[in-house]
């Protein structure tokens, strides 16, 4: 019997689901801070070259889907949507 060549084709759709919701959930926990790529592969635990290639694609991907934006000096964050707004009662106390 001789053996199988594997073959080196695109990372499954699963781990790139599973890459996309990990990438999503990291910016969405800290939304103040920016990444850059290799921070987001430490953050997130990717060791493989191809997963962290897979990763670099899935950032483009969201960029130009409007999620994130990269910033001047190349790191990544989310864009922000005119700013957040707090409701609620002031209470006033008098300083004496």
């Amino acid at each position: 019997m001789s053996k199988r060549k594997k073959t080196k084709g695109s990372p499954d759709k699963s781990i790139i689901g599973k890459l996309k919701s990990s990438i999503i959930e990291l910016f969405d926990n800290n939304p103040d801070k920016a990444y850059s790529i290799k921070q987001i592969g430490k953050k997130i635990g990717l060791k493989k070259r191809d997963d962290i290639k897979a990763a670099t694609f899935i950032l483009f991907e969201l960029e130009e889907s409007g999620k994130i934006q990269e910033l001047s000096n190349g790191a990544y964050a989310t864009k922000r949507s005119g700013g957040s707004q707090t409701t609620g009662i002031v209470d006033h106390v008098n300083a004496r």
